[in-house]
């Protein structure tokens, strides 16, 4: 993380911003975050480590309030106040929901463009906390993520990331208050409501998805068709993926597993 200080605004401990208009935060191994300062033209150096026991996969880091989420390799993020070099806060995944149950590494981290919440990517997919809540949720499964950003255009907030699979997919967040514009799948007992349908049949239909014209709508066709897969994920998808077709547009695959525990083997292929 580099981030660009101004002396007389920013609140980063030590009185560093009075002597380096630029820190580079660097995380690894070694469990420890270091602090950087740069001087143009001159070598950097070493202001301040931080220990955070586990191995560091991934940092975000809040310029408003400078406070530095750390993912570590077990599944646990720290959020540290680096005007007081203290931590504020501790999670583990597995341990705000248990419908996650996993422990993996955090690969990735992004803060929304509104910073009241953040999105974590691990070997199970993206995860979502509120900071005004307790708890976390998925909002994607069964791809590692590697890599996440934030950003907004056109008065819009999205999230692309990137997986293992070789795909980058980007999140259109609709409400950054509640849930992304797609449904989260790990809430099981969700309760879908009309007005949810109707936002989703609206989305789905603003697609020129016309097939028979390839060579117009050939890039429709295919955001459509990643729409779809995006959409069977978050309805609880087991797996949902694009099928390639020569010379065509490609087929959707999604499958659902059965629910009862006492009959897991039906599956539903759509």
């Amino acid at each position: 993380v580099l981030t660009n200080l101004n002396p007389l605004t920013s609140t980063l401990g030590d009185s560093i911003a009075d002597h380096y208009s630029n820190v580079l935060i660097s995380g690894g191994g070694d469990g420890k975050i270091n602090l950087w300062g740069i001087v143009e033209g001159q070598s950097i150096i070493k202001l301040k480590s931080i220990d955070n026991g586990n191995s560091v996969m991934s940092m975000a880091l809040n310029t408003n309030n400078m406070n530095l989420f750390a993912g570590l390799n077990d599944g646990q993020i720290n959020c540290w106040d680096l005007t007081t070099f203290q931590i504020l806060k501790s999670w583990t995944i597995d341990d705000d929901d248990q419908d996650l149950k996993f422990n993996h590494d955090v690969f990735a981290m992004a803060l929304s463009p509104s910073i009241d919440c953040i999105f974590m990517g691990t070997s199970m997919g993206i995860t979502k906390r509120l900071f005004n809540e307790n708890g976390s949720y998925r909002i994607a499964i069964d791809e590692p993520c590697l890599s996440l950003d934030s950003f907004q255009m056109g008065g819009e907030s999205y999230i692309v990331s990137s997986s293992s699979n070789k795909t980058v997919s980007i999140w259109s967040i609709k409400s950054l208050t509640s849930t992304p514009s797609l449904l989260p799948v790990s809430q099981s007992n969700h309760t879908f409501s009309n007005d949810k349908f109707l936002q989703i049949l609206s989305e789905l239909i603003s697609f020129k998805s016309v097939s028979q014209q390839p060579d117009l709508y050939q890039i429709d066709c295919r955001e459509c068709a990643n729409y779809l897969v995006i959409l069977l994920r978050s309805l609880g998808a087991f797996k949902s993926e694009l099928w390639p077709v020569d010379n065509g547009n490609p087929i959707v695959n999604g499958i659902f597993k059965a629910n009862s525990p006492s009959n897991p083997s039906p599956q539903t292929l759509i």
